[in-house]
């Protein structure tokens, strides 16, 4: 019994794989991208006012021009985040998002396939692809969700579950219709 929780398995090493790739990566990933600044100032702003801005407060040109507010829940993240450690938060919150993202697409491509150093090969191939990308913006939280819809969707496909979400996109697409009848709106009355 305890030999089967001593040995790692190979989603426990790619995990950790990952997540020291991305901690050594964290000064590159925090001088490649000026962004990070405005993500953080503006989940703070959040925190403090527990309101979402939908106008332009940072900006110089544009102070006060309606903006859509599409990364939010991210920003409160990595504000969290940063209030806690400082940017090392954010290096650790993003080495978390790309470790789970990366060993879950791995459990669940090494399920289907059966090939598991196979799988392994190409994850390690998915990860040095996609580094780029290894920035602390909002769209690391894609690479969480995408693994976990892939996922979702196989066993929906499987027929073992309905995921609790499953009719949410008629209502995100009934939405986004909403935002965009208001942003053109918007733009035609001003």
């Amino acid at each position: 019994m305890f030999r089967q929780y001593a040995i790692p398995r190979l989603r426990d090493v790619l995990f950790l794989a990952v997540f020291i790739a991305a901690v050594l990566l964290g000064p590159r990933m925090m001088s490649l991208d000026s962004d990070l600044g405005r993500h953080l100032a503006l989940g703070g702003y959040i925190l403090d006012r527990h309101t979402i801005p939908t106008r332009d407060i940072f900006s110089h040109t544009l102070s006060g021009e309606p903006r859509p507010a599409y990364e939010w829940l991210s920003q409160i993240g990595f504000a969290l985040a940063y209030r806690v450690l400082g940017l090392d938060g954010t290096i650790l919150l993003c080495a978390l998002i790309l470790g789970v993202a990366f060993s879950l697409t791995h459990a669940d491509a090494e399920k289907r396939s059966g090939t598991p150093l196979l799988t392994l090969l190409i994850m390690i191939l998915a990860m040095a692809a996609s580094s780029l990308h290894w920035l602390p913006r909002p769209h690391l939280f894609t690479f969480l969700f995408l693994a976990l819809w892939i996922e979702r969707l196989e066993r929906a496909r499987r027929g073992e579950a309905i995921p609790l979400w499953h009719h949410s996109q008629v209502k995100h697409i009934n939405n986004l219709s909403r935002w965009h009848f208001r942003a053109i709106r918007v733009h035609f009355a001003t």
